[in-house]
């Protein structure tokens, strides 16, 4: 094939380069800026990597080309010494960004010393291709240097599509002007050219689609991260209210429990049940009782510590627990929730409002008592079964049945 062929092969595949290049970048376009950040933390992870493993190669290359020829009597002496002088001061780089990227790696990436580095490192490894290039052409027309560098660097380097256009741009302007400067022939020079053009676009290419998997990976794995969260959160909470679900109650209160053990402290719970629910529901409505329920349940929230835990037991009773609290400061939270729902007018569908009472239980495992958290539950229960028995809208205690079991406190109830 004749140069001017090869010409014409590679302007044709060149003219459909833009066309991919805009389409590229117009589906980058919706990268979050965390996905681009933690693109850029990848990236000064592997600049280490790449500092040490092409530090070790290049080190390897100075050593082949050593002593560089003393006796400059020829053409290949000079290119030797140069090119092994060359290697030298690339190796010497290399050093020089292993130590900056341990430097700034704790950084945030939009600090300038990050992005001089990450924009720094393959501009200079390329520039090093195009000298190493020159140096070449003295004794072979083959501009393999620059096509490796330029390729390895779209493979191994994350960067933007902007950055990579403006790194591979300053590689091929210093490639076209530096090369005449040891090739003169013109045809030589012009086939060339034409290939580290061709071999730009392409590794630009290359950048833009690793830049693109990679993005797409991270944005892949943190959907799945939130959906698996919502899945959590869903098998965790009540669906209607909010608060956490029977199950996740229980399990929480049995750590909080063994928490209570280790640091000799009591916990208490208080047992909530809305008085006359199914009146709500057959006077105004299930939708209406539900909002009852959504709104009892903030109100449950407000009313406690962050520490505490407030669950939905099922239909309009609730449970809170209670850790680090002694049966008397129980007794007055649950006092203080039979006050507010009293007082608080919930707001139902269609703009009317509507006013609720609650009844309450309460009990304590002290310190040293030895209870499991069964006993806890059935205690809890049965006073809430004497508050709706003795008038509603009210607080009972069964700390003065400490001394039932688990199964007595089951047969009163």
């Amino acid at each position: 094939m004749s140069i001017r062929t090869g010409i014409r092969h590679k302007m044709r595949a060149l003219g459909h380069a833009p066309s991919h290049l805009m389409s590229g970048l117009r589906e980058l376009q919706d990268i979050d800026d965390e996905t681009r950040i933690e693109l850029y933390r990848i990236n000064l992870r592997r600049l280490l990597i790449i500092a040490f493993s092409v530090g070790s190669l290049v080190g390897a290359y100075a050593v082949i080309f050593w002593p560089f020829t003393l006796e400059l009597d020829s053409v290949e002496a000079l290119w030797r010494r140069h090119i092994g002088i060359a290697h030298l001061y690339f190796l010497a780089w290399w050093i020089v960004v292993a130590f900056a990227t341990i430097a700034i790696r704790r950084l945030p990436v939009e600090h300038v010393a990050v992005k001089a580095l990450q924009f720094g490192v393959p501009t200079g490894g390329l520039l090093f291709c195009v000298a190493v290039t020159v140096i070449d052409q003295a004794v072979t027309p083959n501009t393999s240097p620059f096509l490796i560098g330029s390729i390895a660097i779209g493979l191994l380097m994350l960067m933007s599509p902007a950055m990579a256009a403006t790194v591979h741009a300053v590689g091929y302007s210093a490639f076209f002007f530096a090369l005449p400067l040891t090739q003169h022939s013109h045809a030589v020079l012009l086939s060339n050219r034409s290939d580290g053009l061709t071999i730009s676009v392409i590794s630009v290419l290359l950048s833009i689609m690793l830049w693109r998997k990679d993005a797409s990976v991270i944005m892949a794995r943190k959907a799945i991260e939130r959906k698996n969260e919502e899945l959590k959160r869903a098998a965790e909470h009540d669906a209607l209210t909010g608060v956490l679900s029977r199950a996740e109650l229980l399990r929480r209160a049995g750590a909080q429990l063994l928490r209570a053990r280790r640091r000799g402290s009591d916990i208490s719970a208080v047992m909530l049940d809305l008085d006359h629910f199914k009146r709500i529901n057959d006077v105004h409505g299930h939708q209406a009782g539900d909002a009852v329920l959504v709104n009892a349940a903030r109100l449950m929230s407000r009313s406690v510590r962050d520490t505490d835990l407030v669950g939905r037991m099922g239909g309009e009773e609730f449970m809170i627990v209670l850790p680090d609290t002694n049966n008397k400061d129980a007794v007055g939270v649950a006092n203080k929730l039979c006050s507010s729902m009293a007082t608080a007018a919930f707001d139902l569908p269609g703009g009317s409002s509507i006013a609720v009472t609650a009844s309450c239980g309460v009990s304590t495992i002290g310190s040293g008592s030895g209870r499991e958290l069964e006993w806890l539950y059935a205690s809890t229960d049965h006073a809430l079964y004497e508050a709706k028995n003795t008038g509603r809208n009210r607080v009972s205690n069964a700390y003065q049945l400490h001394a039932l079991s688990t199964s007595e406190f089951q047969r009163l109830r």
